[in-house]
């Protein structure tokens, strides 16, 4: 499971790079993107968030990175 999270961590800080430039149609579909991301990684973790952390995660990206790297510390004590 840590492989799983630390390539979501690479892959969600590559969305969100590329967000940074986009605008209108561009803009709408890697924020789709992002929100898969977000879905994909609550549905792996739920056990260990909260309904609101899920929440948080969808309009706050910094947030959401935290969490993907705390999951990823608490899978490689596992």
């Amino acid at each position: 499971m840590p492989d799983k999270t630390a390539h979501m961590l690479q892959k969600t800080l590559g969305v969100l790079g590329k967000l940074q430039s986009m605008k209108g149609e561009d803009f709408t579909e890697g924020m789709k993107e992002y929100l898969q991301l977000v879905d994909e990684f609550y549905q792996e973790n739920e056990h260990l968030m909260a309904r609101q952390q899920y929440k948080a995660a969808q309009t706050d990206p910094e947030y959401f990175l935290r969490l993907l790297v705390l999951a990823e510390a608490i899978h490689k004590d596992e």
